[in-house]
């Protein structure tokens, strides 16, 4: 996952530099700030399975009282990152917290 997520970081920069197409286009602080999101779930993306695994438990907590797992996401968006991992442990993971039959 972590190659992927280089990859991902790559073309980022290289979308981000085509809104701003050398100042003939958006704003650059406009680009930077939509970019922002994109970019943590990017880094998020790069994690092992089992750190996005232990950091929704915590959220899953946290999130009751207002805050945020260590990586700070919450809990929807570690869910879909895990949802769309394409590992088994992951999938695991998924299927069994939310009672997911074994054939979905």
């Amino acid at each position: 996952m972590a190659g992927v997520a280089v990859l991902q970081r790559e073309d980022l920069e290289i979308l981000k530099e085509l809104f701003i197409s050398g100042g003939e286009g958006l704003p650059r602080g406009v680009v930077e700030n939509q970019v922002a999101c994109v970019r943590q779930v990017i880094k998020m993306r790069g994690y092992e399975t089992r750190e996005i695994i232990e950091d929704l438990r915590s959220a899953s907590e946290l999130e009751m009282l207002g805050g945020r797992g260590k990586l700070g996401a919450d809990t929807k968006t570690l869910l879909r990152i895990l949802r769309y991992r394409g590992e088994s442990k992951a999938s695991q993971y998924v299927k069994k917290q939310f009672k997911i039959p074994k054939s979905a």
